[in-house]
């Protein structure tokens, strides 16, 4: 049996990977890795490090497309239809990419998918795993010891692995250099408050979206990036301070499609 760990680039996929190897050892697990092309300097080092540490190269796939190219080519960014989270950015980019990979190499089965869900998403995990039966996974992160990031980042430093830089700068997660479709007002007052380049990207790409697909559609519910930064940032400084979002690629994508 093989198992195929999911690597984002964060730490909950980095633990995932650490105690696949522990149990499995080497020779029987395979790592992979979907580039967005628009992740943050910072994750590659991340992955430079988790591959000379753990003893395990990561097989880094790449659609071509970037995000916000894909939601111009499929005219969405991301919405709730029927009570399911859309984001075809995390299907095409992140699902899509892997799951291709895994067929053509693996076109016979024997493996087990790996996924870096921690204790405390048990939701998270039922779902995906009722989506990709009869293929087996596996989730390192809901058995003991149960770490929150804080706990994973001590293990990582501890065989001389340096935490990802946007989880020092405030981030919940590693992934899309900082953005996400998910993010909600506290997460963007964040990203424009330590890293006012990406959101002027995201913001850039939210209005060419826009204005290329004539669709009124905005990452945040309420603003445009635009109107959010010039309007509530900039001029009242007031915004919703609970209301921060969620990222998780691999389980919106399959939570997501209604198809």
């Amino acid at each position: 049996m093989i198992y195929i760990v999911n690597v984002s680039g964060g730490l909950a996929s980095f633990e995932a990977l650490r105690r696949t190897i522990e149990r499995y050892g080497v020779g029987n697990t395979v790592a992979v890795f979907a580039d967005t092309l628009i992740e943050d300097p910072d994750l590659y080092r991340f992955l430079d490090d988790t591959e000379r540490v753990l003893g395990v190269p990561i097989t880094r796939l790449q659609d071509g497309r970037t995000p916000f190219e894909v939601w111009k080519q499929r005219r969405l960014i991301a919405r709730i239809i029927r009570g399911n989270r859309v984001a075809k950015c995390s299907l095409e980019l992140k699902r899509g990419v892997i799951d291709a990979w895994v067929a053509e190499h693996y076109p016979d089965g024997g493996y087990t998918l790996v996924f870096g869900y921690t204790w405390d998403e048990p939701h998270r995990m039922e779902k995906i795993a009722h989506r990709l039966a009869p293929v087996p996974t596996w989730f390192p992160l809901s058995e003991p010891p149960y770490l929150d990031k804080c706990g994973i980042a001590a293990i990582a430093q501890g065989l001389g692995i340096a935490s990802p830089r946007l989880y020092e700068m405030g981030f919940s997660h590693n992934n899309c250099g900082g953005g996400c479709v998910w993010g909600g007002q506290a997460h963007w007052a964040h990203v424009h408050r330590v890293l006012p380049d990406v959101y002027a990207r995201w913001e850039r790409a939210e209005q060419d979206y826009r204005e290329a697909t004539g669709k009124d559609h905005s990452i945040l519910q309420k603003y445009t990036l635009h109107e959010y930064r010039t309007l509530v940032l900039e001029v009242q400084g007031e915004f919703d301070t609970d209301e921060w979002g969620g990222c998780g690629c691999f389980s919106s994508a399959y939570e997501g499609d209604p198809s």
